[in-house]
């Protein structure tokens, strides 16, 4: 399996380091100078990496909590739904709780990126809420889009 490596930002600092190894499993380590929120009750601020065990409900916590909205975000970036560090390696830039995953080449322009709103009303919340239950393969997300919807 491929390796991939993201940095975690927590409410816009460097935050530490998720990885995915050869065999598929995440892993994360807070960086050495960290003094901020951590991640997840379950993993406070540590000087040791956190295993699979601790890594893997923490991410996929932070992933739309339908199976099928996972399936269809994965067909889009044709990856697996079952691997969080994949998943979080495409939609992992606005995530619930202030974190996001980027690669580390783009840390710098995450960290001084203009913000950038477009207001939806709640008629286009809805219709995009009914195409979800309409239509099972539907993601949730435009192509150009980034934002959350807590507990879809």
């Amino acid at each position: 399996m491929a390796v991939i490596k993201l940095r975690a930002l927590m409410c816009g600092k460097p935050a530490g380091t998720l990885w995915q190894d050869e065999g598929g499993l995440p892993h994360f380590r807070y960086d050495e100078d960290y003094q901020g929120i951590p991640l997840s009750l379950t993993m406070p601020l540590s000087n040791r990496p956190y295993s699979q065990q601790v890594v893997a409900p923490c991410l996929f916590g932070l992933l739309p909590d339908s199976e099928t909205q996972r399936r269809a975000i994965a067909e889009e970036f044709e990856i697996r739904p079952n691997n969080p560090v994949a998943l979080l390696s495409h939609i992992g830039l606005d995530c619930p709780g202030g974190v996001q995953f980027c690669p580390e080449d783009r840390v710098e322009e995450e960290l001084h990126r203009p913000a950038h709103y477009e207001p939806i009303d709640d008629h286009a919340i809805a219709l995009r809420l009914k195409n979800l239950r309409t239509h099972e393969d539907a993601s949730w997300m435009g192509k150009s889009e980034r934002w959350s919807l807590g507990g879809n």
